[in-house]
C-alpha cells in the first residue's frame, strides 16, 4: 500500500508540474463553460454536464493514448518492466492520479457553472454524479489505452484520438440535442460512450428525463471498456511478438541458462494463468480431469474471462513456439557435421 501511494503521488507531481497539462486539463475547460455560458446563459446547467464528459473523453483518447505511446517510444515502459516495481502497482497508481485529476477538472466545470452563471445543482445530484464520473473516466483511459496500444508512434495516436474525438464531440449530445440531428445519426450516436455517459450524468445532476434505462447505458459502458482492454491487451501481446524480429540476434549474445529462461517463461506464465482457471472452473463442477467439458463451461457462463484468456495466453505460447524453433536452427547450424570416414 505504502510503494502504490508513493507511485500515486509521483503521477500526480508529474502531472501539476507540467504546464502544458495543467493548461489543456484545468484552462481549457473552464475556458469552455466561460465561452459556452456567454453564448448561452439560459442552458449553462445542460451544457455543463456534456462539458464534463467532453473533458473525460479529450483526457482519454487524446492526452493519455498520446502520452503513453509516447512512454512506449522512449523505451520508459520497457526499462519500468525491467525493474522489481510490480506491473500492478505502476497501472494502479497512473489510473488512480488520472482519475484523481479528472474529478478535479469535472469539480472545476461544475463550479464555474454554479459559481459565475448561478446554475442550480443539488447536493444529492452532485453525489450521485460522482461514481459515474469515476466509472465514465476509467472508461476512456481504457479507450486511451487501447489507442495507444495500436497506434505506432505518437502522431498516429493523436490522429486516431482527434479521429475519434472529434465527431463524438457534436453527436453525442453533448451540445447538441440529439433531436436537432437527422434520424439516421441521432439514433445511431446515441449508443456512442460519451452519449451513453452523458446520458446517466445529466439526469443525475438536473430534473430531466433519461432517454433510455441507467442499466442499459451502465452495461454499455462496461462493454466499451471491456472491448478497449481486450483491444489494449492484444495489441500489446503484438507489439511483443514483432519484437521477436530481433530477438534471434539478441538471443546468441545472451549466456545458454539466461536464453533458456526467456523462453521457458513464455511457457510457464500462461500455463500457471490456465492452471488458475482450470482449478477454479473445477471447483464449481467437481470434475478435475475433463478439461474439455470444463472449457465448455468456462466460454459457456463467463465469455468474457475466456477471451481475456486467450488473449493473455496464446500470444506468449506462439512467442516461446516461436523461439524455441530458432534456437533448434541456432542449435542444428552450430553443431558441426560429422567427420567423413576414410575410405
Amino acid at each position: 500500500m505504502k510503494r502504490f501511494l508513493i507511485l500515486t503521488k509521483a503521477n500526480m507531481l508529474m502531472n501539476m508540474r507540467n504546464r502544458t497539462t495543467l493548461f489543456w486539463n484545468f484552462a481549457f475547460p473552464i475556458g469552455l463553460i466561460m465561452l459556452y455560458g456567454a453564448i448561452w446563459p439560459d442552458a449553462i446547467s445542460w451544457l455543463a454536464a456534456g462539458i464534463v464528459v467532453l473533458n473525460l473523453m479529450s483526457s482519454g483518447m487524446l492526452g493519455d493514448a498520446t502520452r503513453l505511446t509516447d512512454l512506449r517510444e522512449r523505451g520508459v515502459l520497457r526499462r519500468v518492466r525491467a525493474t522489481p516495481l510490480p506491473a500492478a502497482h505502476l497501472i494502479a497508481s497512473y489510473v488512480a492520479a488520472r482519475l484523481v485529476l479528472l474529478l478535479a477538472q469535472s469539480a472545476a466545470i461544475i463550479g464555474t457553472a454554479a459559481l459565475v452563471y448561478g446554475a442550480q445543482f443539488s447536493w444529492g445530484g452532485l453525489v450521485a454524479a460522482l461514481p459515474l464520473a469515476v466509472v465514465g473516466g476509467l472508461v476512456f483511459l481504457l479507450l486511451g489505452q487501447a489507442i495507444a496500444s495500436v497506434a505506432p508512434s505518437t502522431s498516429a495516436a493523436a490522429a486516431i484520438g482527434q479521429a475519434l474525438y472529434f465527431p463524438l464531440m457534436f453527436v453525442s449530445n453533448l451540445f447538441i440535442p440529439l433531436e436537432q440531428l437527422p434520424a439516421w445519426p441521432g439514433n445511431t450516436t446515441r449508443w456512442t460512450p460519451a452519449a451513453m455517459l452523458v446520458a446517466m450524468l445529466r439526469p443525475a445532476l438536473l430534473p430531466v428525463p433519461a432517454a433510455h434505462p441507467a442499466a442499459i447505458n451502465a452495461i454499455g459502458l462496461a462493454c466499451y471498456g471491456l472491448l478497449a482492454l481486450v483491444l489494449a491487451l492484444s495489441a500489446f501481446q503484438g507489439w511483443q511478438l514483432a519484437r521477436l524480429r530481433g530477438w534471434r540476434t539478441r538471443a546468441r549474445a545472451m549466456a545458454p541458462r539466461r536464453r533458456a529462461l526467456g523462453m521457458s517463461v513464455n511457457f510457464a506464465i500462461p500455463s500457471a494463468i490456465l492452471a488458475l482457471a482450470v482449478w477454479q472452473v473445477a471447483r464449481f463442477t467437481g470434475d478435475r480431469f475433463n478439461l474439455p467439458y470444463q472449457a465448455r463451461m468456462l466460454w459457456s457462463q463467463l465469455p468474457d474471462v475466456a477471451i481475456l484468456m486467450l488473449v493473455s495466453t496464446v500470444p506468449d505460447y506462439a512467442q516461446g513456439c516461436v523461439k524455441l524453433w530458432w534456437a533448434f536452427r541456432e542449435h542444428r547450424r552450430r553443431t558441426p557435421a560429422p567427420a567423413a570416414v576414410p575410405a
